[in-house]
């Protein structure tokens, strides 16, 4: 059995198989490049449909990825509204609060901080009522103190343990 142009007993891809005339070097020539052409016609056609199947994946892919981003940003930019919003509205509402409590604060003690007197309904004394700033300043003051490195001197930042430039514990 070899590959003939002559007396066929079958196909098998397109080239006969049987017996008759031998292959020589004049027609082996044209028949390894008929079968390289075809092949190499199979092969590219091959490649062209998987060129083609991953192309359309890596597009659909790539559709999804670029819908999952707007997705994503519109997400962000919507989230990070609501959260500045909701953080607004509790700003407002603690100044509400706030507010609320000052008044009725002011409304009731209001005959204590005066220092009426029950029976001549009179102001005897006044004393100035204590704002928060006022009550805050001392404690202000103690904080805002710099503190300095016993060993180096550098100045040590509230919170610190040790000290930045030698490495001491404060």
């Amino acid at each position: 059995m070899f590959i003939s142009l002559s007396k066929t007993i079958g196909r098998v891809g397109g080239f006969r198989i049987g017996v008759g005339k031998r292959i020589t070097s004049k027609n082996a020539w044209w028949m390894f490049l008929i079968l390289a052409g075809v092949y190499l016609c199979q092969f590219f056609w091959y490649m062209m449909v998987v060129m083609f199947w991953l192309m359309y994946a890596m597009l659909y892919g790539m559709w999804w990825l670029m819908k999952a981003m707007v997705k994503g940003i519109i997400a962000l930019f919507a989230g990070g509204a609501v959260v500045a919003g909701k953080a607004a509205e509790k700003a407002v509402e603690a100044k509400r609060i706030s507010d609320a409590n000052t008044i009725d604060t002011a409304r009731i003690g209001t005959a204590e901080r005066l220092n009426t007197s029950p029976v001549l309904n009179t102001n005897t004394t006044y004393t100035q009522p204590i704002t928060y700033g006022d009550a805050n300043q001392a404690n202000t003051a103690a904080t805002n103190t710099k503190k300095f490195c016993p060993e180096c001197g550098k100045p040590i930042t509230p919170g610190n343990k040790f000290c930045i430039g030698c490495g001491k514990p404060v």
